[in-house]
C-alpha cells in the first residue's frame, strides 16, 4: 500500500509490526515484523511494489519488542542491510540477534531515508530505547508505538513507563504532523496534529499507575 510516493506500507500480520519501505532506487525498512515474515511474505510484497527488496540497504528498528526486530536476521541474511536502532537498546538486539548492530541512534540524529531526511526523536515509556522518526518537510512521522491512529503504546510490560510516555507524547504535540505511520493499525493521513493532541489528552488522563 503505498502512503505517498516514496513511502510504502506493508501491514503486520498478526501480532506483528507494520512495515514501512522508503525510497525507490536504493530501499529502508522501518521495522521488521515477526520472525518468519520477511522470508515468507515481504519479499513478495516488496516486489508486488515494482522494487527489489536486493536493495534494501537500511533497516531501522523503532523499538526492540519482538513484533518488531523479528525479522532483522531474515532481512540482513537477505540483502545485508545496515541496522540502526537506540543506543540504549543496541546491545539487546546484539545479544538476541547475534551480530553487531552497526548505527546506535541518539536522539537528534538526522538518517536519510529514500529521499528524505528523518530525525530520530527518542520517545521512552513503550519501552526505554523507543524512538519515533519525523521529517519536517514533508511532515511524516514514524511513530513506532509510541502513539497510533487509535490509543498509545502499553506500559504495563518490562520497560514501559507510564510517566516517560506522558512526556514523549508532550513531545511529540510540538510537531507539525500531517502523515502518522504508527507500528500497528492503519495510518492516520492528513492533519495528524489533531490525533496527536488526542492521544496526548488521553494519555494524560490515566493514572500513574497504568
Amino acid at each position: 500500500m503505498e502512503i505517498i510516493d516514496q513511502i510504502a506500507m506493508i501491514p503486520g500480520r498478526s501480532w506483528g509490526s507494520n512495515v514501512y519501505v522508503v525510497g525507490k532506487g536504493e530501499l529502508a525498512l522501518v521495522d521488521s515484523g515477526l520472525t518468519g515474515d520477511f522470508r515468507s511474505h515481504f519479499i513478495k510484497d516488496i516486489e508486488s511494489l515494482g522494487l527489489d527488496p536486493l536493495n534494501i540497504k537500511k533497516l531501522v528498528i523503532t523499538h526492540f519488542h519482538p513484533d518488531h526486530i523479528g525479522g532483522v536476521l531474515e532481512v540482513v541474511d537477505f540483502c545485508a542491510a545496515e541496522v540502526m536502532i537506540h543506543e540504549i537498546e543496541a546491545a539487546y538486539i546484539e545479544k538476541k540477534a547475534g551480530f553487531n548492530v552497526q548505527v546506535k541512534l541518539k536522539d537528534g540524529d538526522i538518517i536519510p531515508l529514500g529521499n528524505m531526511n528523518f530525525k530520530v526523536i527518542h520517545t521512552p515509556g513503550h519501552s526505554p530505547g523507543s524512538i519515533c522518526l519525523y521529517n519536517a518537510e514533508k511532515k511524516i512521522l514514524f511513530s513506532g508505538d509510541t502513539i497510533f491512529a487509535y490509543g498509545v503504546g502499553r506500559t504495563d510490560i518490562p520497560g514501559g513507563d507510564i510517566i516517560e510516555l506522558k512526556k514523549s507524547i508532550k513531545k511529540l504535540t510540538e510537531l507539525d504532523v500531517e502523515i502518522l505511520l504508527p507500528g500497528h493499525d492503519v495510518p492516520v493521513i492528513g492533519n495528524a496534529n489533531e490525533n496527536i493532541k488526542l492521544d496526548y489528552s488521553f494519555v494524560e488522563s490515566l493514572s500513574n499507575d497504568y
